[in-house]
C-alpha cells in the first residue's frame, strides 16, 4: 500500500525550513527569522518559552490589543511572505521566544 499526497497539499512544508530565538521587549519586534522573513513561508510558529507574557498582532501592536501568548504555549499562524507579525511584552523582557518559518 502506497500513501499519496492531495494536490491541495502539494506546495506545503515543501520548500523552506528556518528556526531561531528572539528577545521580545516593550518595544515591538518582528517575529521572523534572522535578518528577514522568509519569502517563502507559509506558517509561522511562535513559542513563548519565557516567563513573561508576550503578545501578537500587525505593526503597532500593544498589550492592550495584541493576543496574548502565555508562558510555555505556541501559536501558529498561516502567512506568507509579505505578512509581518509583531510581539512585544507589557513589562519586562522574553529572553527565549523561539521561532520557526515554515514553507
Amino acid at each position: 500500500m502506497s500513501i499519496t499526497e492531495g494536490t491541495e497539499y502539494s506546495d506545503t512544508l515543501g520548500d523552506s525550513y528556518a528556526a531561531g530565538t528572539i528577545s521580545v521587549s516593550t518595544t515591538q519586534v518582528e517575529a521572523k527569522v534572522g535578518a528577514s522573513r522568509s519569502p517563502t513561508r507559509e506558517t509561522l510558529r511562535i513559542y513563548n518559552n519565557s516567563n513573561v507574557t508576550i503578545y501578537f498582532g500587525p505593526s503597532g501592536v500593544t498589550s492592550l490589543i495584541g493576543e496574548p501568548i502565555f508562558k510555555n504555549q505556541w501559536v501558529n499562524i498561516p502567512v506568507n511572505g509579505n505578512l509581518a507579525v509583531f510581539l512585544i511584552t507589557a513589562t519586562g523582557t522574553a529572553a527565549d521566544v523561539r521561532i520557526q518559518e515554515i514553507g
